[in-house]
């Protein structure tokens, strides 16, 4: 099993060859004789892992996660994709990848709908599209959910309710205006927020484009607009920690509580010193290791997709395709000072 990390167009050319040479070598090894349990068809599976952008942190363990995953198979696994946040450039990878020869590609989805063309020509050419993290209109088989989305903004709201006293202003900063699986989320607390949470007042939902720059500026423009905020809560995880930093650069810790979405390893500093007490995410290394999983099993034929339909995902268990084309990884995992430190990825 090999992992290519590509970083942009620069660097495709290299995991072309290597794919090439990789499904050069698996042909080869076809016309020799093979021992009856050895599983033929599966050693020549490639996959192909579409994040957002390389350079973000928070996919280095989801491409970790299918990396292990095709180990256990016996497969392969490359990463490429657009260095920075681009939803042209990742459709642009998806054209890219399908002249390749790999047989399904894994996508957390920029645009929900820009990237539809590539994919259905994608599909066209007979590879299987698996959506996961963030969701894409149409043409994937399944989409590989983190938590159901109701779980995810009501774990949100919940925290920063605790955090505040019930009562008080708070906004939200998102990633991009864009991002399918965080409009949702956004959606769904200021409709929670109206419901169950009358004492909280919702200010307003920006963005921060999953950059540290734009958060930043967004997150000083919020305490500058708003002197008697709250909380603010950061569906994000490149955004949660710079705002925990703008928080603090503002001397403004245990007076603004912020919560939201990001991994340990980018926020365990921020929890420590107190800029953010308590925030949520998924185990990121298990939802890619999942994604690798569905995506061997529809490819191999082992399940189609369908709604209602079961497999195993290795040492994950089994898993069932929901009505609507979903495969749900599990609750959230919230984080805090008792176990921070105990998670790596």
């Amino acid at each position: 099993m090999k992992l290519i990390r590509s970083g942009g167009r620069g660097t495709l050319a290299a995991a072309t060859i290597t794919t090439v040479i990789a499904l050069t070598a698996c042909a080869q090894a076809a016309d020799e004789p093979q021992a009856a349990d050895e599983p033929q068809a599966a050693a020549a599976i490639t996959i192909a892992m579409l994040p957002k952008a390389t350079n973000i942190t928070y996919f280095d363990p989801w491409v970790v996660g299918a990396e292990r995953a095709a180990e256990e198979l016996g497969a392969e696994v490359i990463e490429s994709g657009p260095a920075e946040v681009d939803a042209a450039q990742q459709a642009t990878f998806v054209d890219t990848l399908t002249t390749q020869g790999v047989d399904g590609i894994i996508i957390s989805a920029i645009d929900p709908d820009s990237i539809v063309p590539a994919i259905t020509r994608a599909n066209e050419a007979g590879l299987t599209i698996v959506s996961s993290d963030s969701n894409v209109t149409s043409g994937n088989a399944v989409f590989v959910n983190q938590a159901s989305n109701e779980g995810v903004a009501e774990g949100l709201l919940e925290i920063i309710s605790r955090q505040i006293g019930g009562s008080g202003q708070v906004a939200i900063i998102s990633g991009a205006p864009t991002a399918a699986q965080q409009n949702i989320w956004v959606d769904l607390m200021t409709e929670q927020l109206a419901a169950n949470y009358p004492d909280i007042e919702l200010l307003e939902v920006v963005y921060g484009n999953s950059t540290a720059e734009t958060t930043t500026e967004v997150a000083q423009a919020l305490l500058q607009k708003y002197p008697d905020i709250k909380g603010i809560v950061v569906p994000d995880a490149v955004s949660l920690p710079v705002t925990g930093q703008v928080v603090s650069d503002a001397g403004r810790v245990g007076e603004i509580a912020v919560t939201g979405l990001s991994l340990p390893s980018l926020t365990r500093s921020y929890v420590e010193d107190g800029s953010i007490t308590e925030f949520a995410l998924w185990d990121v290394e298990a939802l890619g290791y999942l994604s690798y999983y569905v995506t061997h099993a529809i490819i191999t034929g082992v399940i189609s997709g369908e709604p209602g339909e079961t497999f195993t995902a290795g040492d994950l268990g089994e898993y069932t395709i929901t009505e609507d084309r979903q495969v749900v990884l599990g609750p959230v995992l919230v984080f805090n000072k008792d176990n921070v430190a105990n998670y790596t990825f």
